[in-house]
């Protein structure tokens, strides 16, 4: 027999909060105690309306997103330039002054930057650490986030992420991004044009997160 509509103990997260069942499935979840005394209205958004609460869309989180990579793009510049700086500079004292590069100096370019991108590759991910988990943790949004109106919460609940789930977010997503490349990227944020109810891209999924109007 189904249940009728109505609060009940959340079956999606720990003791003290109800979620709204509206006969056929459920719906936003609140603290016990607080909920509304009528059920919350459903979203009218076509990309929402399988889920039971607004959800940002595509747009708004790959604009952040953007946003985000020119922040720590411009923090990471001048250690990406430093590092690579002593390849340049021996480029330069290998040149001959008539123009003619030796093939040798060109291999000796080659294989230092091949080096040094590695540790680039690694200060980067770090900034991306110290940049995205400690506010995602604090205000639930990067200030790519902020500018485009969106935030992270967890899925079941709506809280900001932990330490462990911001950071299983951002480890996901910057190992996919190392190991895969542009390839990744491209699977990671397609994955919420067909992930049904919650439009999740893979790194959310591994934090049990999503992403919403703030």
């Amino acid at each position: 027999m189904s249940m009728a509509p109505g609060w009940y103990p959340d079956p999606f997260s720990g003791g003290g909060y109800v979620r709204w069942w509206d006969g056929e499935r459920w719906g936003a979840s609140a603290p016990a105690g607080s909920e509304p005394t009528a059920a919350p209205p459903r979203s009218r958004d076509p990309w929402s309306q399988d889920a039971p609460y607004v959800l940002a869309t595509w747009t708004q989180r790959a604009l952040a997103r953007m946003l985000d990579w020119l922040v720590v793009t411009v923090l990471t510049l001048p250690v990406a330039l430093v590092l690579v700086w002593p390849a340049v500079s021996d480029f330069l004292a290998l040149a001959p002054g008539d123009g003619a590069l030796p093939a040798e100096a060109i291999d000796a370019l080659r294989t230092d930057l091949v080096g040094q991108s590695v540790a680039i590759s690694l200060v980067t991910a770090a900034v991306w650490f110290l940049y995205e988990v400690p506010q995602n943790v604090a205000y639930g949004r990067t200030l790519g986030k902020r500018a485009l109106g969106i935030r992270v919460r967890l899925r079941d609940v709506d809280a900001r992420p932990g330490w462990l789930a911001a950071s299983l977010r951002w480890g996901l997503f910057t190992a996919g991004n190392l190991v895969g490349g542009i390839a990744f990227l491209l699977v990671d944020y397609l994955w919420p044009f067909w992930d049904r109810p919650y439009r999740q891209a893979l790194h959310d999924k591994a934090a049990r997160t999503v992403v919403v109007p703030a």
